[in-house]
């Protein structure tokens, strides 16, 4: 099995095209709004809840054209010539591609991704097992609770505060992996985020 290089890509204020209109694109459409893009959607047939979302919307078949401009390019539909298609027009102009079920025409794979405010987990299976990765993300869900997000928050508020204020980069490190390896998440749990702040001021004082 082919060995794939992890990333996280910055797609906020890009164009991202989707081709398709079912539940598949649907999900997909949802997934790159998450991630602030501008989705533009070209399909004969649109679901009521496409339509519904923050979307540009041709409701045309794909030509190969539709592809330029686009910084990366989801293509879910149920024809196999149009999948196709625009899986190579967008490899030909060197656009990332993803072809829901057909990982053969992908240059990219979509994972499996548990979301706690700015934390992402991503599971993947490289497009041998979709079904394997969404049950891992699941057993993820229930080990990374909605509390993640506000820990974050203040790891991240933390992080800015020391960077600012402590210039040896040995004590940096320390103090960073004195939070971490801390109580604070367990005071976030139980006593709510305003003890999670003093925790946390206490850590950094000390």
């Amino acid at each position: 099995m082919q060995k794939l290089y992890p990333i996280n890509l910055n797609i906020q204020g890009r164009q991202c095209l989707v081709i398709g209109g079912g539940g598949v694109a649907l999900r997909k459409v949802r997934g790159l709004l998450d991630a602030g893009s501008h989705v533009h959607v070209i399909s004969p047939e649109i679901a009521p809840e496409i339509e519904d979302l923050p979307v540009q919307i041709d409701r045309r078949p794909f030509v190969e054209s539709d592809v330029d401009g686009a910084a990366l390019v989801i293509a879910a539909t149920d024809d196999e010539a149009v999948n196709t298609s625009a899986a190579h027009a967008a490899r030909e102009r060197g656009i990332p591609v993803n072809v829901a079920d057909v990982p053969e025409l992908c240059s990219f794979f979509l994972p499996a991704v548990v979301r706690r405010g700015g934390l992402a987990i991503s599971v993947s299976t490289s497009g041998a097992s979709p079904a394997l990765a969404r049950t891992i993300r699941q057993a993820l869900e229930k080990q990374f609770g909605p509390e993640y997000a506000d820990y974050l928050e203040l790891l991240d508020a933390s992080r800015k505060r020391i960077l600012e204020n402590v210039r040896s980069p040995e004590k940096r490190r320390a103090i960073f992996e004195s939070i971490v390896k801390s109580d604070l998440l367990d005071v976030l749990r139980t006593h709510g985020r305003a003890a999670a702040q003093s925790k946390l001021q206490q850590i950094i004082n000390s």
